[in-house]
């Protein structure tokens, strides 16, 4: 039973990590593709080059991780538990782990990518 739980515990972590992961990159992707639009305006102004424009728009993805990722773990989370669909319903009820475990264990597996207060 112990070895059942820490096989699932691992899956549903790998599949939610991964799916913050696919979806922070998105977004970060996303903002980053905007925050270069926004400074393309100022570009040839003064001293401000491409070189410089591409430097701000990198300097200032580790803030937009910071900003966007509560909302890709909120994302990610669904996606990954309706990607799983039934059959991660049918496994741990197979095994059987009631559904407060289940839980349990995504929150565990949620838990990794929290923000500090």
């Amino acid at each position: 039973m112990a070895r059942a739980s820490r096989t699932l515990n691992r899956y549903l972590a790998r599949e939610v990590a991964l799916a913050v992961s696919f979806i922070l990159l998105g977004f970060l992707g996303l903002f980053a593709f905007f925050d270069l639009l926004a400074e393309l305006r100022d570009l040839g102004k003064g001293d401000y080059n491409l070189q410089r424009v591409f430097a701000y728009v990198l300097l200032s993805t580790p803030t937009h991780a910071y900003e966007l990722l509560p909302v890709a773990v909120l994302i990610g989370g669904f996606y990954a538990l309706f990607g799983i669909g039934a059959s991660a319903v049918v496994f741990p009820r197979i095994h059987f782990l009631s559904f407060v475990v289940v839980g349990a264990m995504l929150l565990t597996a949620a838990l990794v990518w929290r923000r500090p207060a």
